[in-house]
């Protein structure tokens, strides 16, 4: 946290707030005067100086591109809106700059980079589980678009995870709109059983390919609820059992021809 104030008082306020879980924080000695070229080390910046000596270009100056840049004003607001750096600011502290009021602004920002972190953590570990398996893994929000797709559907139906976002199943699976509507091999009957369910149901399904040929899928199919338990979306795990059910037809075949009594 690189400070630029010739007011000590407000590292020592910020200096009182605790670091929040599995998280540190280290403060930089504070800098009277600002320059950009001290900016390149910092993950958080607090500025306490005049406008007119920051840059509208101040980010490039920083080595973090996630770098969380504060203006404490103490003009009221009438010289920062007509500066263009309004921009450049995460957060805008405003007088009276009290110890009380520095501390609480302070935990707030730290609260918000929290759940930044923590939601970059929980998308990279869902990115890294569901692309480490090789079924088809999806999400789908209750009007059947795909917001997230795995790897393994990416191979599947061979386009990428942005061709599938927000497209439905006809375009992904390159089947005309009209033989969607029927319902035939697009699944339909088992999405709003699960919708209707709110529940894992397990199914059976038959999916028209992209070269025209039929694959089995082992599905299983859960509801996705909101904090208030309303319906939002589905989710899907694929398992394609295509080459076990033709070696079980092939097998079957070839026992009942040798169970039949020669003439």
């Amino acid at each position: 946290i690189q400070i630029f104030s010739n007011n000590q008082e407000i590292e020592h306020a910020l200096q009182r707030v605790e670091a929040l879980e599995r998280f540190e924080h280290i403060f930089l000695p504070t800098l009277p005067e600002f320059s950009p070229m001290d900016c390149a080390d910092a993950d958080i910046i607090i500025l306490d100086v005049p406008l007119d000596g920051i840059p509208v270009d101040l980010r490039k100056f920083c080595a973090s591109v996630q770098v969380r840049i504060v203006y404490c004003d103490r003009t009221g607001g009438s010289e920062l809106e007509d500066t263009g750096l309004l921009d450049q600011f995460d957060a805008v502290w405003c007088e009276p700059l009290s110890e009380a009021r520095l501390r609480f602004n302070f935990q707030r920002l730290l609260e918000q980079i929290h759940q930044r972190k923590d939601l970059w953590m929980a998308r990279n570990l869902l990115d890294t589980t569901i692309d480490s398996v090789p079924d088809l893994i999806w999400y789908k929000d209750v009007k059947g678009a795909h917001l997230k797709v795995n790897e393994g559907f990416c191979r599947t139906v061979g386009k990428t995870k942005e061709e599938c976002r927000n497209r439905g199943h006809y375009y992904i699976w390159d089947i005309e709109p009209d033989e969607y509507a029927q319902g035939e091999f697009v699944c339909l009957e088992s999405e709003h059983t699960v919708m209707k369910a709110k529940k894992t149901c397990v199914f059976d399904e038959k999916i028209k390919g992209l070269d025209g040929t039929m694959l089995q899928f082992k599905t299983y199919k859960s509801p996705i609820l909101d904090e208030d338990g309303a319906l939002i979306g589905t989710m899907g795990i694929a398992h394609d059992v295509t080459d076990w059910k033709n070696q079980t037809a092939e097998l079957n075949i070839i026992l009942n021809s040798l169970s039949s009594p020669s003439l």
